[in-house]
């Protein structure tokens, strides 16, 4: 097998990874997105569990049109054993306090780091990875 075999398959590993990743969290299936991240992510994972509220989870519901996840870059590091992602996302129901509910936003970019533990791509999720924000990151 070349090696540019290898990297391909690596890179559609850390594709899926990313994308099954994006598919749970902007979904807020939280028990899913644990399975996809590290376990240090668990204590970030379980803060923005603890967030959602069911009126968030009803505008979810809602809305007609699912999260799009697009992958506009991998970085990989030396060693391969981790990368750096760069993902846009759009019709994202963005939660950022218990006190507020939940508004759709359009077109957010997002940087994700993955490693690769046991053979398997997982995503390294901190908070801080999210936008802060909405008057930092005006639509």
């Amino acid at each position: 097998m070349s090696i540019i075999g290898c990297q391909e398959s690596e890179e559609t590993k850390i594709k899926d990874c990313i994308m099954s990743f994006g598919k749970a969290f902007f979904n807020y299936n939280m028990k899913e997105t644990l399975g996809l991240c590290t376990p240090e992510s668990k204590k970030h994972i379980a803060y923005l569990s603890s967030i959602i509220t069911e009126d968030d989870l009803s505008i979810l519901k809602s809305n007609p049109e699912e999260t799009q996840i697009e992958i506009k870059n991998i970085q990989m590091s030396s060693g391969d054993t981790s990368c750096i992602t760069t993902i846009e996302i759009d019709n994202w129901l963005s939660i950022y306090s218990i006190d507020n509910p939940g508004k759709f936003i359009n077109r957010r970019t997002l940087t994700l780091k993955l490693v690769k533990r046991n053979g398997k791509w997982l995503v390294d999720f901190r908070k801080e990875d999210l936008p802060q924000n909405e008057k930092s990151n005006p639509d």
